[in-house]
């Protein structure tokens, strides 16, 4: 797995960690709608399942099957939270909400 990210998140989650008894930092798909899944952040432990990559001192964890899913990511500090998204766009259509989209 490679995360695609840069110092200022890196920092960012560093401070988040600092006094946290978790050593790593989950990603996760948190739910499916129309324009595909959104990705969440937590942190956590690593699991028997799980795929990792090392990032400047910080260790990214996703589960076997999410990362076969969605593959390498982008994690990003903006102004409004952390922008989790993967680093290939995932093809998503109305077909995954049943063809209730607009």
């Amino acid at each position: 797995m490679k995360i695609q990210t840069n110092k200022e998140t890196l920092d960012a989650i560093k401070i988040v960690m600092a006094d946290q008894e978790y050593d790593s930092i989950r990603l996760y798909i948190a739910g499916m709608g129309c324009s595909g899944p959104t990705f969440g952040l937590t942190l956590d432990k690593e699991g028997v399942n799980d795929v990792k990559s090392e990032e400047h001192g910080l260790t990214f964890l996703m589960t076997k099957d999410n990362y076969d899913q969605v593959g390498d990511m982008i994690v990003e500090l903006t102004s409004a939270g952390y922008l989790v998204k993967p680093v290939t766009a995932l093809e998503v259509g109305c077909a995954s909400c049943a063809g209730s989209c607009g």
